[in-house]
């Protein structure tokens, strides 16, 4: 089983042209701001190939079984929310400031 991120930058260092990039990164397994900060890293190293994909989280088993709270449909979807907000601001901003209900919740442990 692979990591898409790690294996999205070694492909990008074995490619020259074609775009990059996961058809939907769950946005329920990493904090935006280490998403942000791995995309625009990745979008770099590969030449500004990356097409980032964001989406809500969809595989209970897989929440369950690496310890990530599986919410219901709607808080999911207001992290998405969150998170798309958080990581387009750090894109046009370049600061690392994070805010948001889901945000505060998970770094809380609820």
């Amino acid at each position: 089983m692979h990591e898409s991120w790690t294996l999205l930058a070694a492909l990008s260092q074995n490619t020259k042209g074609a775009r990059i990039g996961a058809l939907v990164n769950g946005n329920t397994y990493r904090n935006p701001c280490l998403t942000a900060k791995m995309a625009a890293t990745l979008d770099h190293a590969s030449g500004g190939r990356l097409n980032l994909g964001l989406g809500a989280g969809w595989f209970e088993l897989e929440h369950r079984s690496f310890g990530i709270d599986f919410k219901t449909v709607g808080g999911r979807l207001q992290a998405l929310d969150e998170s798309c907000q958080i990581i387009k601001g750090m894109f046009l901003s370049g600061k690392n400031h994070a805010e948001g209900q889901a945000l505060q919740r998970r770094r809380r442990g609820l």
